[in-house]
């Protein structure tokens, strides 16, 4: 007789998406799709992508102990601050897997490839507070470890209960597969970036000079993130873990302001100088023009695109800033 396919148990799509997303199926749009008319824009469905990648992982990640090659990844959690969950990222992999946590060689990549890599990190959760950066104990002293650390690293990793999955829909944050609180972690030889190693020596060094001198020596934006959000940098008494969100906007809100100030020394070009490149379905038009700085934005969603699929014309909307540069948001960045 035929087997017919059994639909996954209601707990099981209960842990694959967290309320948000459930709350966009339920407006009616992901319904009415289904994966087949692409309403959203994409080239691919997201959801279907994510769930075929996390129903590949899931045979591998179906127990209490877990052993891979760390990228190496970590992930400082927001929610219940300044109580946060911190830990490492463990693909069910060895080997090199620094590709699945560097997201500045994703240039190219598809996004199948892009939710393949993140989908196959698990995310071990250990709760502690932010300001416990020196006596949180044995998983946050190798946390921290991990986020300076130079290339994959092994790692094991026994949980209190098996790890489960979630589609998150997030602007900021890259996307990673199931998580799960931690029991106990151990890793193999490690061996520590020489470079962030001696800005988190330096505990007379503040957070952002440390960033800048960084930047300097040509360390990828990526990993200061990741030694940012685990306490490694500042003053020794004022250093505290940054959540992974917060991390990523206070370096690159850090570096650019640096750079803005360097362009604004630079002599004017004598023409206006377009520049153009396509990636992760955008394309993005950089235009010069032979005036002191000031900087624009300006966002086009064509119909069809995620956040205009029911249009019929572009939206265009953008921000600004002047020379000196500005205090408030730019309404662009949600």
């Amino acid at each position: 007789m035929l087997a017919l396919p059994t639909a996954p148990p209601a707990t099981e799509f209960g842990r694959l998406f967290d309320a948000d997303t459930q709350r966009a199926i339920s407006s009616g749009l992901c319904i009415s799709c289904r994966g087949a008319k692409l309403l959203c824009g994409k080239t691919r469905c997201p959801i279907l992508v994510r769930w075929d990648f996390m129903m590949r992982t899931a045979p591998a990640i179906d127990r209490l102990d877990l052993d891979g090659a760390s990228p190496p990844g970590v992930f400082v959690g927001r929610f219940g601050y300044p109580k946060v969950f911190l830990g490492p990222l463990v693909p069910p992999v060895h080997g090199d897997t620094e590709l699945l946590d560097t997201p500045e060689a994703w240039i190219g990549r598809s996004m199948e490839d892009i939710v393949s890599f993140r989908s196959q990190l698990v995310r071990g959760m250990h709760r502690v507070d932010v300001m416990d950066v020196e006596t949180g104990g044995k998983v946050v002293d190798l946390t921290r470890e991990l986020a300076l650390s130079v290339a994959s690293t092994e790692v094991e990793v026994s949980f209190l209960k098996k790890p489960h999955g979630r589609v998150v829909l997030d602007d900021d944050v890259q996307p990673f597969g199931p998580s799960a609180p931690i029991r106990n972690l151990d890793f193999g030889t490690l061996k520590v970036d020489p470079h962030l190693d001696r800005a988190y020596s330096d505990g007379d060094l503040l957070a952002r000079d440390a960033v800048l001198e960084l930047y300097q020596d040509r360390i990828p934006v990526s990993k200061i993130q990741r030694a940012f959000s685990v306490g490694a940098f500042g003053v020794s008494k004022n250093r505290k873990f940054v959540p992974t969100r917060w991390s990523i906007t206070a370096v690159d809100d850090t570096i650019g302001k640096d750079l803005r100030e360097r362009v604004k020394a630079f002599p004017l070009i004598d023409s206006i100088r377009v520049f153009e490149a396509v990636g992760f379905d955008d394309r993005f038009l950089v235009v010069q023009m032979p005036r002191p700085w000031r900087y624009e934005l300006i966002e086009a969603w064509y119909p069809n695109t995620l956040w205009n699929p029911l249009g019929r014309e572009a939206v265009l909307f953008g921000d600004h800033e002047g020379f000196e540069g500005r205090t408030t948001y730019a309404s662009t960045g949600g």
